[in-house]
This record gives structure tokens, sequence and C-alpha cells, in this order.
């Protein structure tokens, strides 16, 4: 049995309406799809509008309550929308600004409570992933090798890939509004500022250009709105009669320099709402344009909410890029795979019987599996105090397919799977949240007692009932005699528990156990 099917609960995504919520640094947007008869994902609304979350970070790193309430505002009118949508079949990230801010955890805690929805707070990485497979279902599927570049209000993501999948990805930290703050705070438009943009982006670029060239390209693609915004103006203004060839690039940024202010970008066709972000994103644009020696790039109308809505889809199909995620890690620090599996199958036949009454869903049980998965991930390092290095590993990686809190109640489960769990150690996590991960932590603390010995036999686990701050294991006299080492280790598990608040009852039973 995998790992995908020791613990999984999935449900057929046939006649399902999804959607998926991306909160940006400059703008939050929304797309809703259906999954038709034919198993395929038809994307029916979209929804955008421009918060400029970003404008609202502080010297110090934190939002102001004018950024995040404009922010609530929209994802309330947004709700309506959503109200006739399960919660599990909604899935909402956050980027680059909710990234960095500081208190990020009251933010997403206050949509949590106006939508019922978790905010998954992504790497740059991740949502350069996410962009790539919402740009390669939104283009023609072709055997080219693809540039995509997506500029955003905090970061800009550049990926390669080919088909749907991702070979490699960047996120930087250059966006249209940390550059208008940085370099046209007033609204003026100088070329000695635009120079100066444009030099700032170059010098981000340096860091990535040589290994994107080595890997290389055929055909260059720009998503997000301000990619589609300078195409727009290349268009509108007769440069070019689709895409954003170079010299009608050079052309555009010649232009928007003979202008004073953001303003009189009106002029050149640009809508009032692009204004003070249009002028930052061109220099990026046209550092890119340098850095990659590019001669011309397209537009695709796919991006961040189209890739978190095929990616959300993948996953009812038991298509989860965090599987291949967990495996690749498997790998990379040379688990033993075949034990791990062994204590998948144990955490999944306690996990059965105590889901209900410890309100636990099929999203737990698959943290479940890769918390049984990773376990022994920080043996790679040290077999002394390996869960610490284990917990280490799985915060610090880059984890595809995992936003910040799940990798966070994976690594908490990772370091608490032995020895003392003091509750100290499930601090950071949202409050209605902790006795969750300390239930799912208990359920794989007993999985990896049961199969310390190694045996090479699949171990079920014993009846268990289930209270709200312990269980009771129903043992046969038979089973103890056989297995005393065992029961001396549960006698001990008994200690450790009982110190961080939790009970662990052992009743003795004549019957034995299957």
């Amino acid at each position: 049995m995998s790992l995908a099917e020791a613990i999984r609960g999935a449900e057929p995504a046939e006649a399902r309406t999804l959607a998926a919520i991306d909160i940006g640094s400059n703008s939050i947007h929304m797309a809703v799809a259906t999954v038709e008869e034919s198993g395929t994902l038809r994307i029916r609304e979209k929804y955008g509008e421009k918060t400029q979350l970003a404008a609202g970070l502080d010297p110090r790193g934190y939002l102001d309550e004018a950024s995040q309430q404009r922010a609530l505002d929209c994802l309330k009118r947004f709700g309506q929308r959503l109200a006739s949508i399960p919660r599990r079949d909604i899935r909402i990230v956050a980027t680059s600004a909710t990234r960095v801010a500081k208190h990020a955890g009251d933010f997403t805690r206050r949509i949590r409570q106006l939508l019922g929805v978790p905010v998954e707070v992504i790497s740059g990485r991740e949502e350069a992933r996410l962009i790539y497979v919402g740009v390669s279902h939104s283009v023609e599927d072709d055997t080219r090798q693809r540039l995509v570049m997506d500029i955003g209000g905090g970061s800009t993501e550049f990926i390669i890939g080919k088909g749907h999948e991702a070979l490699e990805m960047e996120s930087l930290h250059m966006g249209c509004v940390g550059y208008r703050e940085r370099f046209f705070p007033n609204g003026r438009i100088s070329r000695k500022a635009f120079n100066r943009a444009v030099l700032a982006a170059e010098l981000e670029l340096q860091a990535i250009r040589s290994g994107f060239r080595r890997v290389g390209w055929e055909h260059a693609l720009g998503s997000s709105g301000s990619v589609k915004a300078i195409e727009q103006a290349v268009r509108d203004n007769g440069l070019a009669p689709h895409g954003i060839p170079r010299e009608s690039l050079d052309e555009l940024v010649s232009r928007v320099l003979k202008l004073d202010k953001v303003s009189e970008l009106s002029a050149l066709g640009i809508k009032k709402d692009r204004h003070t972000v249009f002028v930052p994103a061109l220099a990026i644009m046209q550092a890119a344009f340098n850095e990659f020696g590019l001669g011309h790039m397209d537009f695709s109308d796919g991006a961040l909410r189209e890739g978190v809505l095929f990616d959300l889809y993948g996953r009812l199909q038991n298509q989860d890029i965090r599987e291949s995620t967990v495996r690749a890690m498997q790998t990379r620090h040379a688990v033993d795979t075949v034990h791990a599996e062994r204590v998948a199958y144990t955490a999944s036949t306690l996990f059965d019987q105590l889901r209900s009454a410890w309100q636990l869903d099929d999203e737990d049980g698959r943290v479940l599996g890769w918390a049984a998965a990773l376990h022994e991930v920080g043996l790679s390092l040290a077999h002394s105090q390996y869960h610490k290095h284990g917990e280490y590993i799985v915060r610090c990686s880059d984890m595809l397919g995992f936003g910040r809190r799940q990798q966070a109640r994976l690594a908490t489960l990772v370091r608490t799977h032995r020895r003392k769990c003091p509750p100290e150690l499930f601090e950071g996590h949202e409050q209605d949240e902790i006795p969750r991960i300390r239930r799912l932590s208990v359920i794989l603390r007993l999985a990896v007692l049961f199969n310390r010995a190694r045996s090479g036999e699949q171990v079920a686990a014993p009846p268990a009932k289930a209270h709200d701050n312990g269980l009771v294991l129903s043992l046969s006299e038979a089973w103890c005699e056989q297995n005393p080492l065992t029961l001396a280790d549960l006698q001990q598990e008994q200690d450790y528990l009982k110190k961080s608040g939790f009970t662990l009852g052992l009743e003795i039973m004549q019957a034995g156990i299957e």
C-alpha cells in the first residue's frame, strides 16, 4: 500500500464547482470553474479588484489597517459568489505582501473568519509554479520550451517550462507596487528615476540570468495585469499588432519618458487604475528584455488564479504535486521508504478509529500520511536528536504544493513524533488548530512506537477509544506477554503524554488484537 493510499479521502471531482482566490500585492483575483461531465475543467467566471495591499506595508513590515480593510471589503464582495460553493472546493492563496508582513497570521485569520476558508501563504517558488500551471493551461499545448514572466505588485516570477511541467522557477523581490514606492513615490516620471529602476531590476536578474539561459527557451510569455497593460499599450499606440516586440517596447518607453506625471499616461491609452504602477512595471519589463536578450514576448491570459484552480482540480483527481514533493524529499534524504509505509499504515488504522470522535478530516489524514513519510528525514543529518533536524528540514525546505501554514503543521508533527512533546512545541499555530495538530501528533507517535521493532510486518493499531484530551488503547494479555518491549514503550509514552496534558490509557483485555 502506498502512502497516498494509506491515508486519503479524496472524493470524485465530477459535478462540482471550484473557486480560487489569489490575494496579491496589487490586486485580488478570483476564478470560478465547473467540472464538466467529460472530466475537464471549464473556467466560468473571473473577478478582480485592485486593492494595493503592498502599499500598506510600513517601514517595520506591518500591514496598516486601511490596506487590510480594502482587502477584506473586496473579499466580502467575493463571498457572495462563494456562498453556494462547499468550503472544501475553495482555495485561497496569498503572495508577496502577505508573505513578508510580520503579522500575516492576524490578517489571514480575519480572512478565515470572514470566508470560512484557510489562507495558504505560499512561497515565491510555489507562486512561480502555480503561475506556470495557469499559463500552460491557457495557451496552445505545443512542444516548445517556454519562458514565463509574471510582474506582480511585490515580486516578479520567472519560470521555464515545457508542456504543463515547470523546469526552473524563481521569484525575485521586485514588483510594480514596491518599485513605485521606491523610485516613483510622487507620481512624477523622469528618465533618471526610470533608469535607476531598470538598473535595480537588472541587478536582481543577474542572479538567475546564467542558469535560465543555460536551460534555454523557444517562446517567451508574460502574464499578469501589468504585462497585459503593456501589451495593450503597444497595440493601442500602433506599435505592433500583437505581443511585445523589442523595438515596440523601446518605442513605448521613449514615449512614456516624454511625459512628466503618471496622470498623463491617459494620452497613451493607459487606464487610470494602472497609472501609478505602469511605469515601474515597464522598467521591470525592459530589464528582463535586456538581461535575457528577448526579442519578443506574447501575453497569456492565464496566471496565478487559474493555476490555483487547476492545482486544486488535480488534487481532486489524485494528481497532487504534494505527493511528488514528499517522495522527492524522501529520495534526497535517503529515507527508509518501506518503514515509512508501515508507519503510515499503522497511523491510518488508528486515524480511522479516531477521526469521528476527534473531528479530523481528509486533509488531516493526508498531512498525517506525509508526516509518516518524512518522520525520519532528519537521520540524513545525524541520529542524535534527528526529530529536531527533521523539523528544520521540513520547515525550511522549498516544498512545492505546500502553503506556509500546512508546511508548519507538517514540521511540528515531525518534531513531536518522539521523546518529549511539551505544549510550547505547538505554539505558533492558530489557536483553533492546536488541538487538531496535537491529536495528529499522538497518532503518529503511537504508529512509530508500534513499528519500532522494524519487524517487516504491517502492524494494525489496537482498538482505540477517544475522548477530548486522551484515548484508551485495548490490549490483550497475550499481546502484552508477546510484546513486553512495546508495552514498556507504551508505559513510557503515558508519562511523555501526561506531561503534555494528554492522557493515554492502557486497558488490558482477554481477547487478542487483530
